[in-house]
């Protein structure tokens, strides 16, 4: 059911090993087995960076954003200084400009 409506798939994997190589199977047969494997020279970081997962308790979406934005502020101020560069990784793209937005007021 899913090969009329994929026409087109990318796959990012640190390592190709066999079950990721039975997935891509998969995934090409979805795409008339038009596929392109792209292999990139792999460079460590001298220093791993550090990730944040944070649970809220209360909802939140694109239409307010308030908590989430609160929280964000937050920890920008206390983690970053100002010469820091961040990504924020996000669901939704319109969630992320609205996110954008809201904080690029407060910073």
């Amino acid at each position: 059911m899913w090969k009329k409506v994929v026409h087109k798939c990318i796959v990012s994997t640190a390592t190709y090993t066999e079950p990721v190589n039975i997935v891509v199977k998969h995934l090409a047969y979805l795409t008339n087995d038009k596929i392109q494997v792209l292999e990139a020279k792999r460079v460590k970081a001298k220093e791993i960076s550090p990730l944040d997962i944070v649970f809220l308790s209360n909802d939140y979406g694109k239409k307010d954003v308030t908590i989430l934005n609160e929280f964000l502020h937050h920890w920008i101020k206390s983690n970053l200084s100002p010469e820091n560069r961040f990504h924020i990784l996000c669901y939704s793209k319109a969630l992320s400009k609205v996110l954008y937005v809201a904080l690029e007021k407060k910073l």
